[in-house]
């Protein structure tokens, strides 16, 4: 019952979790990271797909599922579904 099913940025019904604090190998045992709850946020799925893309330098604007626009605005495709992390 996360921020009441509601998602802290437009409003709509959050179905997803965000970690304010990115998820990583180094931190995923550690509690204050991955169970916090000052460090979760309730979403809608578009803003969580917003929010990440933005954390990882791409934006995804109106293109076709499997393709993202990078930071340098070039059409890139996925690979095997997955984005490229920034560096």
């Amino acid at each position: 019952m996360r921020d009441c099913f509601t998602c802290q940025i437009c409003g709509a019904r959050a179905q997803e979790v965000h970690h304010i604090v990115e998820l990583t190998a180094e931190n995923i045992h550690d509690r204050n990271v991955s169970l916090n709850l000052n460090n979760l946020q309730s979403l809608c799925h578009s803003c969580h797909k917003a929010i990440t893309a933005e954390e990882h330098g791409l934006k995804h604007l109106d293109c076709d599922p499997g393709y993202y626009f990078d930071s340098t605005g070039q059409l890139q495709r996925y690979e095997h579904g997955i984005h490229p992390r920034k560096p």
